[in-house]
């Protein structure tokens, strides 16, 4: 019992010495916070509110949660990822109908899980869940259906005939990148901003990372404080745009 005793001293010796390297190497840093000093402001303080719309509530139009909507000039399109349904209302808030349906069929979209609207191109086009995209017009009626080789989370029209995608993880043989453009096809036509280990997958956070005004996409990801352009199938850091 003596000698275990004496083992147990030495072995636990040894670790702690090495323990003592291991903090000398890593030195610890201390941080001061300063929790005496507030900052306190109001939404309202950033923003003016124009118009407030109240939606139609009707047993056909119950809305679990607003993952992302879009407005063109006559209607209001909402997408209700919890319970796979994409909304459409008009400006003043009255409910029109439906667009598609979530199930098997043949106009049907299977586990939406994002949609884009371009009043432009008159096209809505839902991303699903097996690897292919459903496309509508701005009415509701069926256009086609579009397949891709790889699993997508976001969705944003690039033109009339392509799109912009995002990832959490990397297509193979696609040099592990982040985003995607795709054309009506399902070919992939360019990828682009290298998925960073430190950022901890691309959209943690972010309902709507990729943004189109007009013309412009911006891209953003969660722990990164560059906007990203994309432009001519090319990604490069929006000069105008910065997170703070």
């Amino acid at each position: 019992m003596k000698y275990l005793i004496h083992v147990f001293i030495l072995l636990f010796t040894i670790c702690s010495c090495q323990s003592k390297k291991d903090n000398e190497n890593y030195p610890i840093e201390t941080v001061t916070l300063n929790l005496n000093k507030k900052l306190e402001f109001l939404f309202l303080d950033f923003i003016e509110i124009d118009t407030i719309i109240h939606l139609e509530t009707k047993d056909s139009s119950l809305i679990s949660a607003i993952q992302k909507l879009y407005f063109t000039s006559n209607y209001i399109y909402i997408f209700d990822r919890n319970q796979k349904q994409i909304l459409q209302y008009k400006l003043n808030g009255e409910y029109v109908k439906k667009i598609g349906v979530n199930g098997g069929g043949p106009t049907e979209y299977i586990q939406p899980l994002d949609f884009c609207v371009s009043e432009k191109f008159n096209k809505i086009a839902v991303l699903e869940d097996i690897k292919r995209i459903t496309v509508y017009d701005l009415n509701g009626k069926f256009k086609e259906k579009i397949k891709f080789p790889y699993f997508f989370n976001k969705i944003e029209f690039v033109s009339d005939k392509a799109f912009v995608f995002m990832a959490i993880n990397s297509p193979k043989g696609h040099d592990n990148n982040n985003v995607y453009t795709g054309d009506s096809k399902g070919k992939i036509l360019y990828s682009g901003l290298p998925i960073d280990d430190h950022l901890f997958g691309i959209n943690i956070g972010l309902d709507n990372p990729i943004t189109r005004f007009e013309d412009n996409i911006n891209i953003m990801r969660a722990f990164d404080d560059t906007i990203y352009a994309l432009k001519n199938n090319h990604i490069t850091p929006n000069p105008s745009l910065r997170v703070i």
